[in-house]
């Protein structure tokens, strides 16, 4: 009893610093990628993305897959934190992430003892090789089926009316959320297929595998499809590359820093090797008879798993499969050793390795955060602009599509048009920056700003007649060798006129600092006038006109 104490003492100490830092790290992420298809409530039919409200929205298919819990989870965030505050869809991901790790402490210490069950738990806490299901929120999807997934199968082993009615509730909800579920459905029907009173159970599993049914069949009318059953001839090697990734990401041995490419793990000869002594080990285990029924069950899980990645051609080596495959690896491995004593020294070394491994890993979460990072604040920028232009921006204007936008470094992964922004901004609160979070990023970063609102404003020169009276006009000369002349234009725009003989090119700015390259907008010759209207805005900053050459500017009349 001294011994669990400590261990669930050890273990909320753990708990807590992981939950810490993995919210700092997610620090500045924002909505990417497929969040941004929740955002603006899109369903994916026959390849055109359409806006959509309701059960139809709710149970559509995303990419394939059913996700109607994942949907209801940030539709319910979206209501109680809007859109500016990714941090909370995060710390939901999170918090079931932690939930996994006490559940399988909870499964751990009653075959291992609750020391050597601390060990597993504290490689999950820090398992930085799978970042991408620590820091992006979408992710819950996969973290909360593989959460309701294990709670099922732990109730399944109360083996009463109540535990078997939780155990299908679970199973429902873990389909539901993404097809992981569908993996714990056939561990589950293991589990009860071996053990006494098998038939008179065979509900719990055969429910959520109709219900699932029942979808798939409805889902064919929005002609997504993902899982190809010719695709399971890739099967034997996704189970290989999912080991050897898993052991080398346990033990710290898959290579990180620049050059290594941050969504995989790249197997390395190391992390094979090791694998196929863990699968040796389980043979021999299996060999020497009174295997337990939780071991066939939760292998079963593993290999369900990893054969709907393989229907997907999806790489088993990916960072977002890392976390759940070691999950459920390390179920199997304490269902294998149960009733072993474990020697004090084997879990004093295998803390060691697992210490030795947690600088690797916490460098590989590192990495992949980057370009995330860099992603989520171009996003961010770029939605900000958006914001800005409100009421002047063309609905299909995107600055993600925007050549001008992505030759100076913008552009997102699922970039949205401004009408479907605009709309969801409306629906559930804005993404992008304030303006003077903007005015805070780096220079690139206000650069892609610039460009982004000139584009969205579809500002231009607008060829006009010289102004009468000059007496209130400003000119603007560059000293000559290169240099170009800045002047602070006023609210709405102005005239802007060469005011000899030459040429200049006149160009704007807002956000990017002085001296810094201006938008282009248009060249001026001799005599050459033209109007420069701009609509007033939220942001206080003012534009700045920039000239290679001698203008005058004047108020718009």
């Amino acid at each position: 009893m001294r011994n669990e104490r400590l261990a669930w003492a050890i273990l909320a100490a753990g708990v807590a610093v992981s939950a810490t830092w993995l919210l700092l790290a997610g620090y500045g992420l924002s909505f990417a990628s497929d969040d941004l298809f929740y955002y603006a409530h899109f369903v994916t039919n026959d390849g055109v993305n359409v806006p959509t409200h309701g059960l139809e929205y709710l149970f559509a298919p995303s990419n394939g897959h059913l996700q109607v819990v994942g949907k209801a989870i940030y539709e319910v965030l979206f209501e109680i934190a809007g859109g500016g505050n990714y941090w909370v869809f995060q710390a939901f991901n999170v918090a079931g992430i932690m939930t996994c790790v006490v559940l399988f402490f909870v499964f751990a210490k009653r075959r291992m003892g609750p020391i050597p069950a601390l060990v597993p738990c504290l490689s999950l806490l820090f398992l930085g090789y799978g970042w991408e299901a620590f820091l992006w929120a979408f992710d819950m999807h996969t973290i909360y089926a593989l959460a309701f997934g294990l709670g099922a199968l732990l109730l399944l082993e109360r083996r009463d009316l109540r535990g078997d009615v939780g155990a299908c509730v679970l199973l429902v909800l873990s389909v539901g959320t993404i097809e992981l579920g569908l993996a714990f459905v056939l561990g589950a029907a293991v589990a009860i297929l071996l053990a006494p009173r098998r038939w008179s159970r065979v509900w719990i599993f055969l429910v959520p595998l109709v219900l699932y049914a029942i979808w798939w069949l409805w889902s064919r009318q929005f002609h997504q499809t993902s899982n190809f059953f010719s695709n399971i001839r890739l099967f034997p090697k996704t189970v290989t590359d999912a080991l050897a990734a898993i052991a080398g990401s346990v033990f710290g041995l898959n290579p990180t820093g620049p050059g290594v490419p941050q969504p995989i793990t790249e197997i390395t000869a190391w992390g094979a090797a090791i694998a196929a002594i863990a699968v040796v080990a389980l043979v021999f285990r299996i060999s020497r008879g009174k295997v337990p029924t939780e071991l066939w069950a939760f292998a079963a899980v593993a290999l369900g798993y990893w054969g709907l990645i393989a229907l997907g051609a999806r790489g088993a080596d990916s960072s977002r499969y890392i976390f759940t495959g070691t999950t459920l690896v390390f179920f199997v491995m304490a269902a294998a050793l149960r009733g072993v004593s474990i020697p004090w020294k084997a879990v004093a070394a295998a803390a060691c390795l697992v210490a030795v491994a947690i600088p690797a890993n916490v460098q590989k979460l590192y990495d992949g955060r980057l370009p995330q990072l860099g992603d989520g604040k171009i996003g961010r920028t770029e939605y900000a602009m958006l914001d800005l232009a409100r009421g002047n921006v063309r609905p299909d204007y995107g600055p993600g599509k925007d050549p001008a936008v992505t030759d100076v470094g913008g552009a997102t992964f699922t970039p949205l048009e401004a009408g479907d922004y605009l709309r969801s901004a409306g629906e559930r609160g804005p993404i992008g920056f304030s303006p003077q979070e903007v005015a805070e990023q780096s220079p690139s970063l206000r650069r892609i700003a610039d460009v982004s609102l000139i584009r969205a404003l579809r500002l231009k020169g607008v060829p006009a007649s010289p102004p009468r009276d000059r007496s209130s006009c400003q000119m603007l000369r560059p000293d000559g060798g290169g240099a170009i002349a800045e002047a602070t234009l006023p609210r709405g725009g102005a005239l802007v006129g060469a005011p000899g003989s030459g040429f200049a090119t006149v160009g704007l700015r807002r956000f990017a600092d002085p001296g810094a390259p201006s938008f282009e907008l248009v060249r001026l010759g001799e005599e050459g006038w033209v109007e420069l209207p701009i609509p007033p805005d939220a942001a206080s900053l003012p534009w700045q006109l920039t000239a290679d050459g001698p203008v005058l500017v004047c108020p718009l009349p």
